[in-house]
């Protein structure tokens, strides 16, 4: 679990995106602070590596004859073993990108840290990340991280728009704050656990939706479905519609 500490919640000035739909309804979203954001870091950081010390014990264990990384000649001078050294960059390079590339794609823009701060990279007009987003995103994160320790990135955040560090610009993407799961008693009264915003955004759709093209309709009802879905870290409903209305019914679970 993500520990909060109290400079998680920095934040640039533009601490909120404001999402209109096609069908002229909004959506504020809180953007992720640089504090959540390098929790969520520290924690992948952790789990990457991991998995490079694993990769680093299959490398020794398959390649025996080339480890140590050097050996010391009769001569004095050293050799080194050009094939493990090779491999052993492979390796790196391939942790350090594609696990943010791969979790972000399959974790509809998410990763282990992120998921435990309750962070999620979503597209500027609040899609959900596609494969294509996440692999942008992450091939730049290399100039993001220059010249150390995402210095490029840090200032980026606090002099742009939305909290974007270069990758985000490139990919059109931003990360926001998701709100942790709230629990409630098995007696609600209707409506139970939405905010202001999100009863407003439920009843102004339920009240228009008959009226809506089918398309819009149906793509309306998915984002809605699909943020109340995530306060819950319940997975997206195969009926958003009448998932929505449940909410609208009987609150947040």
């Amino acid at each position: 679990m993500c520990v909060v500490v109290p400079f998680a919640s920095m934040r640039p000035t533009h601490d909120v995106s404001v999402i209109e739909t096609p069908e002229n309804l909004e959506i504020s979203l809180p953007l992720a602070g640089i504090g959540s954001r390098f929790l969520a870091y520290l924690v992948d950081l952790a789990w990457q590596s991991v998995a490079v010390v694993a990769a680093i014990a299959v490398v020794v264990v398959r390649l025996p004859s080339t480890w140590p990384p050097f050996e010391k000649n009769s001569d004095g001078t050293y050799s080194f073993p050009w094939l493990a050294i090779a491999l052993l960059d492979v390796i790196v390079f391939g942790v350090n990108f594609f696990y943010f590339a791969a979790f972000e794609a399959l974790w509809r823009g998410q990763t282990p840290g992120k998921r435990a701060c309750h962070l999620r990279v979503i597209g500027d007009g609040g899609q959900a990340l596609g494969g294509r987003g996440a692999l942008v995103r992450n091939l730049v994160r290399t100039v993001d991280f220059l010249p150390v320790f995402y210095v490029v990135g840090v200032v980026t955040i606090f002099l742009g728009r939305r909290g974007k560090r270069l990758g985000d610009y490139a990919a059109g993407t931003m990360v926001v704050q998701e709100q942790a799961p709230s629990h409630f008693g098995a007696t609600r009264a209707p409506g139970a656990g939405l905010s202001e915003d999100e009863a407003t955004l439920i009843g102004e759709f339920l009240a228009r939706r008959a009226s809506l093209d089918p398309g819009a309709r149906a793509e309306l009802a998915r984002q809605l479905a699909d943020r109340l879905a995530q306060r819950q870290a319940a997975p997206p409903p195969a009926d958003a519609e009448t998932f929505v209305e449940g909410v609208a019914r009987d609150g947040l679970r």
